[in-house]
């Protein structure tokens, strides 16, 4: 690709996200919230925990997180995701 052509692309790109704003309807979010109780086993039951669900503008969930302890916890696993998931790789175990 030329570097005309190419730098054309940039633009091209630049002026679409200048263009594109976002409303809060429109975005994807993270959502967190507690749950009532958790089943420990199949009969002992214990208090809720906090949990998060990754969705999109629709409200489809696209991820969701097993719980944690406290909204603390809960809510910094959800900041490093956001800080970290642009560079992650993707592996396949096995």
């Amino acid at each position: 690709m030329s570097n005309q052509a190419a730098n054309q692309n940039s633009t091209d790109w630049s002026e679409s996200q200048e263009s594109r704003e976002f409303g809060e309807d429109q975005r994807c979010q993270f959502r967190l919230f507690h749950t009532e109780r958790v089943s420990l086993t199949s009969t002992q039951f214990d208090g809720g925990d906090w949990r998060w669900q990754f969705c999109s503008p629709s409200g489809e969930v696209l991820s969701e997180c097993v719980g944690y302890r406290s909204e603390a916890e809960c809510r910094a696993a959800v900041l490093r995701l956001q800080n970290e998931a642009a560079y992650a790789t993707i592996s396949t175990l096995g």
